[in-house]
């Protein structure tokens, strides 16, 4: 089978890219595999050819809405197009990672939301609509994405939810536990210092984490994230905690922040999976998460990891991290069952979940084709 996987940007420490690597060099082992991506970052998977496109980079609309058009993969050319998002104009295959109009509604009273972002994210709900009506297939990285599409796009038929796979010997305990040491002595943490960590965009729980360091004065908390830190600042110096917080910019090797913790944060509003979540139970991090986060659907909350019913309810969130603060024996068993729950879910499985969907869509052009 020849296979094209297009995402905007190929990097294996990225969201999308770790996804788009992962199911390439599954597939690469028995088929023909290519990438079109605009930016190459890090190694490419054995086996996997790829194509650099063309887009324009003013803006994260700019290249959304450009990329498609330089993209230049047919239907003709391959047996399966495979788009992450709005990536091809021809594409058999589509993936949902995130859906606008869920992201635009939650979003809402999250702080600072600037006239540009609210006019980009406007039109990207608009493109995503006329996208999912037509896609022929959609792959939803999660059930709550599904009903999204359903809810704010109309797209009901042909969806699989195939959830996102994690790198059981990349993120993995014993990993961790070799470079705990070094790590906390990088951060400046004593060993006593009960640490929390937080992964991925400011913008969904910026509130939530300096509310939280506000309640909890015996936390220190690290930030991984690439987003703009003024508003956490903003809010950390307001209730006088900044000084509890360290904001670090992004990794190739995430890992290590991940053996310095002693907890995994993510109060998010919205993320249609939240791979750093299922990276820190791996990892045999206890969890803290809400129900806003897909990878929620994975987890029996209470025992694999504790789920928050509504982002904004910073008293429980802080009362989760004191409950897990006060009980190592307790922290320590949500650690070892979240990691027997993630266990089930490799890359492995989600590869020949998709391959799966590949070949109903070549079973089906071959019926039309007979018929």
């Amino acid at each position: 089978m020849k296979i094209a996987l297009l995402v905007h940007d190929f990097d294996r420490a990225g969201g999308h890219s770790r996804y788009v690597s992962a199911l390439a060099e599954a597939f690469a082992r028995e088929h023909e595999v290519h990438v079109f991506a605009n930016t190459l970052h890090g190694r490419l998977p054995d086996g996997v050819r790829f194509h650099r496109v063309r887009s324009l980079r003013a803006s994260a609309l700019a290249t959304i809405l450009s990329f498609p058009f330089f993209a230049g993969t047919s239907r003709a050319d391959f047996d399966i197009v495979h788009a992450q998002g709005f990536s091809a104009l021809d594409a058999d295959v589509v993936s949902a990672h995130i859906c606008q109009g869920a992201w635009r509604t939650a979003r809402r009273g999250e702080g600072d939301w600037g006239l540009r972002e609210r006019i980009s994210s406007a039109a990207l709900q608009h493109v995503e609509r006329w996208w999912y009506r037509r896609a022929p297939v959609v792959i939803a990285v999660s059930e709550q994405v599904r009903r999204e599409l359903a809810l704010h796009y109309r797209r009901v038929e042909r969806v699989h939810v195939i959830h996102h796979g994690v790198d059981l010997d990349e993120f993995c305990p014993i990993r961790c536990e070799r470079r705990r040491p070094a790590m906390r002595r990088a951060l400046g943490l004593d060993r006593e210092k009960f640490t929390g960590l937080y992964v991925g965009d400011l913008r969904k729980s910026a509130k939530a984490l300096a509310g939280l360091l506000a309640r909890v004065s015996d936390l220190f908390l690290v930030c991984v994230s690439r987003s703009n830190t003024r508003e956490i600042r903003r809010y950390a110096r307001a209730y006088g905690d900044e000084g509890r917080l360290s904001l670090r910019p992004p990794t190739g090797d995430i890992v290590d922040y991940y053996a310095a913790a002693d907890v995994f944060i993510f109060p998010t509003v919205y993320d249609a999976f939240g791979m750093v979540v299922s990276e820190a139970m791996a990892c045999g991090l206890p969890v803290i998460t809400t129900r806003a986060a897909g990878a929620s659907e994975l987890i029996e909350a209470g025992q694999d990891a504790v789920v928050l019913d509504s982002p904004r309810d910073v008293d429980g969130l802080a009362e989760s991290v004191r409950n897990l603060m006060a009980n190592p024996s307790r922290r320590q068993a949500m650690a070892e069952a979240g990691r027997r729950k993630i266990e089930r879910y490799p890359w492995s499985r989600a590869a020949r979940e998709t391959m799966r969907v590949y070949q109903e869509v070549l079973d089906g052009r071959r019926g039309s084709r007979a018929g």
